[in-house]
């Protein structure tokens, strides 16, 4: 789901192609960097966030799961 996203946000904001072009990298890599950029405090990861492919992948209801899973919510 992630690959197909960032193929439509290629065409939709090609404003945003330097973080489809830094997603895809990360997508080819290992798990763990992925994992590192989705929970990282740098200025980069936090900027890559925002063009994340991976939103709307999870439901509302799964979303607000994972995070009280995480602890994050109550």
């Amino acid at each position: 789901m992630a690959r197909k996203r960032l193929a439509q946000m290629r065409v939709s904001a090609p404003y945003a192609s330097k973080y489809v072009d830094q997603w895809e990298g990360l997508l080819t890599g290992p798990l763990e960097e992925v994992l590192r950029v989705l929970g990282a405090d740098d200025e980069n990861s936090v900027a890559l966030r925002h063009s994340s492919p991976f939103a709307g992948v999870l439901s509302e209801k799964e979303r607000m799961a994972v995070l009280r899973r995480q602890g994050l919510l109550r």
